[in-house]
């Protein structure tokens, strides 16, 4: 299979396909494929339109839930990634400004003026 387009995918094919096997040859050869966005599009697509004309929307809707199932599972472990850096980074810079302050409370204040200056 060979991609081409520019906004919309065409998928050219390379070799002949049977179609009087109905959708799944083609589904198939797009399966054998090398794996690109193109193709994985393609084939979700081919899968979607097989089980419509089968009448199989359970699996339809299963295949719907398992994709927003892990994508909430991907955007909760971001959120969890991102607020664990944040406090980090929080009381780190908390710590160092404190151990300045304790050193020398003047020195302290001279360097926390001169970094407010340049941020």
């Amino acid at each position: 299979m060979i991609a081409a387009g520019g906004r919309l995918p065409i998928l050219i094919a390379t070799k002949p396909v049977d179609f009087r096997c109905g959708h799944q040859a083609l589904a198939l050869m797009v399966q054998a494929s090398p794996r690109d966005p193109a193709a994985e599009r393609a084939l979700h697509l081919l899968r979607a339109q097989i089980a419509l004309a089968r009448g199989d929307v359970q699996q339809a809707r299963g295949d719907v839930l398992s994709r927003v199932t892990n994508d909430i599972d991907n955007v909760a472990q971001s959120l969890q990634q991102s607020i664990s850096v944040l406090l980090t980074s929080v009381l780190t810079i908390i710590g160092t400004i404190a151990m300045m302050l304790w050193i020398s409370w003047e020195l302290a204040i001279v360097a926390v003026l001169i970094v407010l200056q340049i941020v």
